[in-house]
Formats: structure tokens, C-alpha cells, sequence
């Protein structure tokens, strides 16, 4: 292309030096100038080549351009609809690119992640080990990991991370290439066959898995206890190992040919155990398929035929005793996650406690100082001391709800139990729903008594809650001061409690109680 210009500049100063007279210029021959003859001819031909070349080269251009354009319309096709969720990361862990997969998994718009900080969008106990991970990437460490993501609803999720560093041609710009795999399905079903083993392992009853030709390749702990044949004796070895005699062979062959034609086999067998003793039981062999349908393995579930009636019973006891575990673990899940939101409701009020501390203490202090200050009229000082007073009772609040979120070593000291449970109700009005009426009775004003304030102010506060939970709809919460004297001989209200004077604190509930049956 250069040389086409110079060859076009070239013929303008030769046409100018050789143009026409009426042009202004002198007509000057060829050899009187000095210079060779122009060849016009040959210098248009030569421009008319390097012409074609250009819209040769120009055209070639556009195809490549073309193409371009069409190979980057195929790539971002795929990058956003592929089904694997895709992030490009920098050295700073902020999004580049997402695609729409990703940006789906998240619940946000790809506008609203490009940008922004991965670990924005990660659980906060998955942030460490995803630090971890980049920095291993940029390293040339490319491991997989797992971690937590967080969606804008909130939800929280597996997923599994492959990341791969990726270098332009300068070996400028490193970038982390992101993969994402929602793996809540596979932990789901990871748990399930955690928990189908664990069933098995536990099993009662005597379970074996055998391959199609009958080689065992799995027994459990109840197997072993009935037969005596330990896991290195009959895993790997037919299953011919347990025959009796007591059966002819075309009983086994019936047998093979129900369960290789994908029926259930029940009856009852003799088998012999480890010690040469015989023993009827009654086996029940399932087969076990694989996605295709394909018979894998058989199943043999084996209960001893001599027991049967002691063994249902077991059995209805095992079931009624996991009844019992399930409801009681229900039980405790409620309690896990009604301590998880006190502890949650204690941090968040910790963190509150602390910063209004510190705006009470910038409010008492100027207060204080403006009071000095002797231009000040009376009414003005008056009014600056209800701020001073004020801001101490805001003051002592703080450290009510900081001694609540706070967990510390039992410190008793001497506590005036009335206005302890005047502050205590002020501070249930607040968090107790305005459907349960809160309701304080003394009878007793003058007493002391020895105890930690904060275990307190956490056991009054647990009974509250519990007494809401029970009143779901409306009720009256009643908390009661009054004074009992134990004399000699008396019967206590608690068996190790000694005569002398005693306070009694009492919280009263209109909910529907602890039933009967479970009561202590």
C-alpha cells in the first residue's frame, strides 16, 4: 500500500513538470531537463496492479473478518448456553465474564456480577479455602475444591470449582478460567447411600452381595455374627461355601433361574455355619441393576429360620425404637436451630450494643463538657443533666444485651432480684411478640440474693422464648417474686433445699404444657 502512494505522488510531480504550457509551467524537452523520459503507460499499469492487489488484500480482509466475527458469535453461543456454569477471574478475584449459566445459578443479572468480587457470592466459612484456591491457580496449582456459593435469595449450595490459568501470547494479563458445577444432587445422593450403608451395616439381619456367577463380594457385621465367617474368609469366595447338602441341585438351579430372569427368590434354606453346625433360614435374593437395567449383582437378605418370631419382634422393637430416635432428633433440630437464631439474635445485638456504646459515650461526654461551661444558664444545665441521665440508662442497657450475646465465666454477686426484673421486662416487651402479654407480680421488695447476672438474664430470657413457642396464637407470660421461710421439718419444694429464708422466682405460662407422659 506505501508503495502505491509513492508511486502515485511520484506521477503527479512528473505530470506537473512535464504538463502542457497553458499550465504556466515551461516547456522544457527531455534532454535539456536532464531527466529521463516519462513512461505514463508503465506507471499507470503499475498503479492498476498494486490497485487489484490492494482489493485482492481488502477482500481477503473482509473474509477473515468475516469469519471472525461468525467463530466469536459460535464461541459466545456456546460460552453462555453451555451447561456448565463459566467465570473468568482475574488476579483479584473479580469477575471478567460470566456466562448465562452462571449468572443464572447465582439469581443475578451478568451485568450486575461483571465486576464484582467472586467471594461477594461465596458462604463466608467457603472464603478461605476459595483464597486458597486462586492463589494456588496463579501459581500453576490446579486442583479442584469445593466450596459454598450464595444466591441472591440467599440460598446455600455445593459447588465444584476446576480452574485453569490461562496466558495471552505475551505472557501478559494471566486470567483464572472458572468452572462451576452445582453439586447439591450428588451430595444429596451421597448422603442417601451413606445412610443406605449405614442401614445395612447395622442390619439385624445377615445381607450379602454376590456378582451373577455367585462370588461374594460383601457381607455385613450381622452376617459374620451368625455364620462365623469373618469378611477375609468368604469375600472373594462362591457362595457354594455355605451349602448344606440338605438340598438337591435342582433346588439351586430353580433358584438361579428366578433370580437370572430378574424375580425375587424367597423360601427357606440350610446353610452351614463356619463350625460346621446346620441351621434353616430364611433368605430372601433380590437382584441389583445398573441404569441400563442390567442385572449387576444379587442382593441376599438371610434371617435365622429357628428365631423367626423372636427376630419380628426385634424387629418391631428396632422400628419403634427408630421412631422414637427420629422424633427425638426432630426435637433437637428445633432446639439446634432455636439456639442457632439466639446465637445469631446475640451477635447481631452484640454488634448493635457496641456501636450505639460508642455514640452514647461521644453523647455523655460532650454533654459533660458543655455542662462545664459557666455561661451556661440553670435550665440549660438542668437540661444537659436529663441527657447525662439519660444516656447512662441507654448506657446500662448496652450492657444488658452485651452481657446477654456475651458467653463468660460464672461471676455471682449481689443482685436486687426487683429491679433486676423490672429491667428484665422491659427488655422481653421489646422482643417478646405483642400477642403474649408480659405480666410482673412482687410481693417481695427488700432482698438480695447471690447470683450471675448474665446466666440470669440467658435463663429467664431461654424460659421466655420457650413460653412463646408454646403460645403460638396469644397468652400471658407471668413472672413472680415473692419470699418463702423454710423452717425445721418442713417439707422443702426441692429436695436439697436447707431451712432458712428463700427467694421464689416463678414463670408462669398460659401454653399447653409438658405432656405427662414425658414430664421428669
Amino acid at each position: 500500500m506505501d508503495d502505491f502512494f509513492d508511486l502515485k505522488q511520484q506521477l503527479v510531480k512528473d505530470l506537473n513538470r512535464y504538463g502542457p504550457p497553458h499550465s504556466g509551467g515551461s516547456q522544457v524537452s527531455e534532454h535539456e531537463a536532464g531527466d529521463e523520459p516519462l513512461d505514463l503507460k508503465g506507471t499507470l499499469h503499475e498503479l492498476q496492479v498494486y490497485r487489484e492487489e490492494l482489493q485482492t488484500q481488502n477482500e481477503q480482509l473482509r473474509i477473515a473478518w468475516h469469519d471472525l466475527e461468525t467463530s466469536q458469535k459460535k464461541y459466545m453461543y456456546l460460552f453462555d448456553f453451555a451447561p456448565t456454569s463459566y467465570f473468568t477471574i482475574d488476579r483479584n478475584s473479580v469477575i471478567r465474564e460470566v456466562n448465562l449459566t452462571g449468572a443464572e445459578m447465582l439469581g443475578y443479572a451478568r451485568r450486575y456480577l461483571v465486576g464484582k468480587p467472586l467471594h461477594l457470592y461465596v458462604a463466608p466459612e467457603s472464603r478461605g479455602v476459595l483464597a486458597m484456591h486462586f492463589r494456588g491457580v496463579f501459581r500453576g496449582i490446579e486442583a479442584p475444591i469445593e466450596v459454598l456459593f450464595s444466591t441472591q435469595s440467599g440460598r446455600i449450595f455445593p459447588v465444584l470449582l476446576q480452574s485453569s490459568l490461562i496466558r495471552d501470547d505475551f505472557e501478559q494479563n494471566p486470567y483464572c478460567l472458572m468452572a462451576a458445577m452445582d453439586i447439591t444432587e450428588r451430595k444429596q445422593t451421597e448422603d442417601q447411600l451413606r445412610k443406605l450403608s449405614q442401614i445395612v451395616e447395622q442390619s439385624p439381619s445377615s445381607v450379602l452381595i454376590i456378582d451373577t456367577e455367585g462370588t461374594v463380594e460383601y457381607i455385613n457385621p450381622a452376617f459374620t455374627q451368625a455364620t462365623g465367617y469373618t469378611w477375609t474368609d468368604i469375600v472373594g469366595a462362591d457362595l457354594a461355601i455355605l451349602k448344606s447338602g440338605e438340598h438337591s441341585p435342582e433346588y439351586y438351579k430353580r433358584l438361579w433361574e428366578i433370580i437370572r430372569g430378574g424375580g425375587e427368590w424367597r423360601g427357606d434354606i440350610c446353610i452351614r455355619k463356619k463350625t460346621g453346625e446346620l441351621y434353616w433360614e430364611l433368605q430372601s435374593i433380590t437382584p441389583i441393576r445398573n441404569s441400563n437395567g442390567m442385572i449387576t449383582h444379587y442382593a441376599i437378605v438371610r434371617i435365622d429360620d429357628t428365631e423367626r418370631k423372636r427376630a419380628e419382634e426385634a424387629l418391631r422393637n428396632s422400628n419403634h425404637r427408630l421412631e422414637e430416635t427420629l422424633t427425638e432428633l426432630k426435637a433437637t433440630q428445633q432446639q439446634v436451630l432455636q439456639q442457632e437464631r439466639l446465637a445469631a439474635v446475640g451477635q447481631l445485638a452484640a454488634g448493635i450494643a457496641h456501636d450505639f456504646n460508642n455514640i452514647l459515650t461521644s453523647i455523655q461526654g460532650f454533654a459533660e463538657l458543655v455542662q462545664l461551661r459557666s455561661e451556661l444558664s440553670g435550665s440549660a444545665k438542668s437540661d444537659l443533666g436529663h441527657i447525662i441521665d439519660q444516656t447512662d440508662r441507654a448506657a446500662h442497657l448496652i450492657r444488658q444485651i452485651l452481657d446477654f450475646s456475651r458467653i463468660s465465666m460464672r461471676q455471682p454477686r449481689q443482685v436486687s432480684p426487683a429491679p433486676f426484673l423490672k429491667e428484665m421486662i422491659r427488655f422481653l416487651q421489646r422482643t417478646i411478640p405483642e400477642n403474649i402479654d408480659i405480666r410482673l407480680e412482687i410481693e417481695t421488695q427488700n432482698c438480695l440474693i447471690n447470683a450471675d447476672p448474665t446466666q440470669l438474664h440467658q435463663l429467664l430470657t431461654n424460659l421466655a422464648v420457650n413460653a412463646r413457642d408454646a403460645m403460638p396464637a396469644r397468652g400471658e407470660l407471668i413472672f413472680r417474686l415473692s419470699s418463702l421461710s423454710l423452717e425445721s421439718g418442713q417439707s422443702p419444694p426441692c429436695p436439697e433445699l436447707p431451712p432458712g429464708e428463700w427467694v421464689v422466682l416463678s414463670v408462669i405460662d398460659t401454653g399447653s404444657g409438658i405432656p405427662a407422659e414425658i414430664r421428669p
